[in-house]
């Protein structure tokens, strides 16, 4: 639902994509991943989107021993389930989807979409790249368009990963 309502942005990463490979590129998997650092706007729209709606909602955590959170007493054995997708609206870094902006939180540290600490997940990286590659193949090759009204187009709905409550998409191939 973000990028339907952004086409400038995938504009703009179709235009950046196809000035590094070319417009009708071949083996264009192989080239993208070799390219990922040629397209600085692109990877800026893949850490938007990681920071804006984090792709995993909740993360459950075990406490190993007793802790207070404020004025909370968290006794050893408690399920502490934080919510990424809060957490990253509280700390700023995502409150709006902007990926223009010069404050970009590259490597996470305000927005705990891949942990925290130590304890950062070790496939982040591969986890940026997989996704800027997808953006870059889909905005050079297709445009979404919502069917249907927007009443509540901030509203969610919490599964393992969050939806948008009303998401019925169609999707258009802009190569003919």
């Amino acid at each position: 639902d973000v990028l339907e309502a952004h086409p400038e942005v995938m504009e703009n990463m179709a235009t950046e994509v196809e000035r590094i490979l070319g417009k009708d590129s071949k083996d264009i998997w192989t080239k993208l991943y070799a390219e990922t650092d040629n397209i600085p706007y692109t990877q800026k729209v893949s850490n938007q989107l990681l920071h804006h709606k984090p792709p995993v909602p909740m993360i459950p955590h075990l406490t190993k021993k007793e802790s207070y959170f404020g004025s909370h007493f968290i006794p050893k054995g408690a399920v502490v389930i934080p919510s990424l997708f809060y957490a990253a609206r509280e700390s700023g870094s995502s409150i709006d989807f902007l990926p223009d902006r010069e404050d970009q939180d590259t490597q996470f540290l305000k927005c705990m979409t891949f942990g925290g600490g130590q304890h950062k997940c070790p496939g982040r990286r591969y986890a940026e790249t997989q996704l800027t590659v997808f953006l870059a193949l889909v905005s050079t090759n297709y445009r979404f368009e919502r069917i249907g009204d927007r009443p509540h187009q901030d509203d969610f709905i919490y599964f393992p990963t969050l939806f948008p409550s009303r998401n019925e998409y169609l999707v258009k191939s802009i190569r003919g």
